[in-house]
């Protein structure tokens, strides 16, 4: 089952919860909105780059902007949920 998470007054849906509480700590920061903005072009720019890791590393597993999530996931199990909440703004960079 794939999970979605739908935040803030953005209306973005995060891939996974890290990006979810990233964006509710954007939304309550002062100049979280410059945050919220540097990361969607951030993001944008790292999944556009991630396409070509294939041809660099074809022997090697998918390193696309799946692979990110799938890290992202596992922190997220390995610290529980209830840790990654009381992460701090910077902290949540994903």
């Amino acid at each position: 089952m794939k999970e979605e998470f739908v935040s803030g007054q953005h209306c973005i849906v995060a891939k996974t919860y890290i990006e979810y509480c990233f964006q509710n700590c954007c939304d309550r920061a002062i100049n979280g909105e410059n945050f919220w903005s540097n990361w969607l072009y951030s993001k944008k720019q790292y999944i556009a780059k991630t396409k070509t890791t294939i041809y660099e590393f074809m022997n090697y597993s998918l390193h696309d902007a799946s692979h990110s999530v799938n890290i992202l996931q596992s922190i997220e199990r390995v610290l529980g949920r209830d840790r990654v909440e009381k992460l701090k703004l910077g902290d949540l960079w994903p």
